[in-house]
C-alpha cells in the first residue's frame, strides 16, 4: 500500500504511463527516479502522470542508469505487478543506446562496438 506508482502499457507498439500518487511515504524517491527516466504529462497536486519513451530511456542511460536498474525500481515502486510489456520495452529500448561510437581521425570516421550483432546491423542499413 505504501508504493506510489501505478504503472501500465497501452497501444501497440506500447506506450508505458506512469501514475505517481505524490501523498505517498515514498512519493517523492519515485518523483526523482521518474524524473530520469520518463516525461511528465500532467502534474496535478496529488497525482502526476508520465510516460516512459525511447528518449526518455536514452537520457536516464546517458545519466548512468542501466536497464536492469530501471526495470527494478519500477517494479520496487509499483503498486501491480509489472506487465512484461512493460519490462520488454524498458529492456529492448536502454539496451540500444550505448552499443556503438563514432570516432574521427585523419579526416574519416569510423564506427567502433564491441557488439558485432550492433555493428552488423548498422553497416547493413543503408
Amino acid at each position: 500500500a505504501q508504493r506510489p506508482l501505478w504503472v501500465f502499457s497501452v497501444g501497440q507498439p506500447p506506450q508505458v504511463m506512469v501514475f505517481l500518487e505524490t501523498f505517498s511515504v515514498h512519493g517523492e524517491e519515485a518523483a526523482e527516479f521518474l524524473a530520469l527516466v520518463a516525461e511528465p504529462l500532467a502534474r496535478p497536486t496529488l497525482l502526476h502522470e508520465y510516460c516512459i519513451t525511447p528518449s526518455s530511456l536514452y537520457a536516464s542511460v546517458c545519466a548512468g542508469l542501466r536497464p536492469g536498474e530501471i526495470v527494478d525500481t519500477l517494479v520496487k515502486l509499483s503498486k501491480v505487478v509489472l506487465p512484461s510489456r512493460v519490462t520488454q520495452f524498458v529492456l529492448t529500448e536502454a539496451t540500444r543506446y550505448g552499443q556503438a561510437t563514432l570516432l574521427q581521425s585523419s579526416g574519416r570516421c569510423f564506427l567502433r562496438s564491441s557488439s558485432r550483432v550492433c555493428l552488423e546491423q548498422l553497416c547493413s542499413d543503408p
